[in-house]
């Protein structure tokens, strides 16, 4: 077994963790205010902040669409912010998959003209495990919210479908770099090789 020095260990603890804080800052967890009978989160002007999503960061928020709770029955807005552009995942799980829900995003003040994507179960018959899907976000402060499917639910004003609990995951993340195909990275060496050789051949003249 090899002998570490006493400042190496240091090091490593310091790194291991700082990486240990790094991954933690990169998450946040909340409940609903509003099902812990705090302020009402039922419009997108008195949404929950989540604060701020990361890159590789995730934000989750458990809230509850039970009628037998305050507000169980509005819609759940929830404000979040990004500082710089990156791809951002919403997923939405209710607890039980003869749920109906409902999922927005919206930029601005107003659900009318604000939308930018949605997703709806509108059969309980085929029951859903969860919605999902992606979006391409510059920096800014953006608005998502849950309700349960009804007519017209594409205003968000709530009701609909009540009668279970969920949880809203938000992970922020941009695509790897593509990677240069064989026959590129081959091309790419081969000029690096003869820009290489022709310096040579010049340096050699001089």
């Amino acid at each position: 077994m090899s002998a570490t020095s006493k400042p190496q260990r240091w090091r490593t603890a310091l790194v291991g963790a700082a990486l240990a804080c790094a991954g933690a800052a990169a998450q946040a967890a909340y409940t609903e205010q509003e099902a812990l009978g705090g302020d009402p989160n039922d419009a997108i002007s008195i949404p929950q902040d989540l604060g701020t999503l990361s890159n590789g960061g995730l934000l989750q928020v458990d809230g509850s669409r039970l009628t037998t709770t305050d507000g169980g029955s509005s819609s759940d807005f929830y404000s979040f912010t990004l500082a710089e552009q990156m791809w951002v995942t919403f997923t939405l799980t209710p607890d039980r998959a003869s749920a109906m829900p409902v999922l927005g995003l919206f930029q601005g003040s107003s659900v009318a003209t604000g939308t930018l994507a949605s997703a709806t179960d509108d059969d309980a018959g085929d029951g859903v495990s969860r919605l999902t899907f992606n979006m391409n976000l510059s920096a800014g402060t953006y608005y998502t919210a849950v309700m349960g499917y009804r007519a017209h639910w594409w205003d968000f004003d709530g009701g609909g479908d009540a009668g279970w609990d969920y949880r809203l995951k938000l992970s922020g993340w941009t695509p790897a770099a593509p990677v240069p195909e064989a026959s590129t990275l081959a091309m790419m060496m081969a000029g690096l090789g003869l820009l290489g050789l022709a310096s040579r051949r010049r340096r050699n003249a001089a």
